[in-house]
């Protein structure tokens, strides 16, 4: 579903007042517990995730948590939708955003 849908269903359950529009509060919620029902979620925890398979638990002395959002949403704009999106993909943008250097610091 795309946004335009949901507009459209949203206007179409829309509450007339004066001149402005309202939405019904409940017609919202369960249009988008619908739509988050039906998508492929990816997160900053999986960038985590992955950092921990690659290089166990001192993986934040080789990637930086704080450029996961960076990396998360860089991914999605760039994505080829008809590849999609993979566990390979989110390695990929880890590596590229959010690698520290190629050795950890030493602290």
């Amino acid at each position: 579903m795309y946004i335009t849908d949901i507009v459209k269903q949203l206007s179409e359950s829309s509450i007339r007042y004066g001149n402005l529009d309202y939405c019904r509060l409940d017609k919202v919620v369960d249009i988008l517990t619908d739509l988050s029902k039906k998508c492929v979620k990816w997160s900053e925890d999986d960038f985590r995730a992955v950092a921990l398979n690659k290089k166990g638990d001192e993986w934040d002395l080789w990637y930086c948590k704080e450029r996961f959002g960076e990396a998360l949403h860089a991914m999605i704009d760039k994505h080829d939708a008809s590849v999609g999106i993979n566990w390979d993909t989110i390695e990929y943008y880890l590596d590229m955003y959010c690698k520290i250097k190629s050795e950890p610091l030493k602290l």
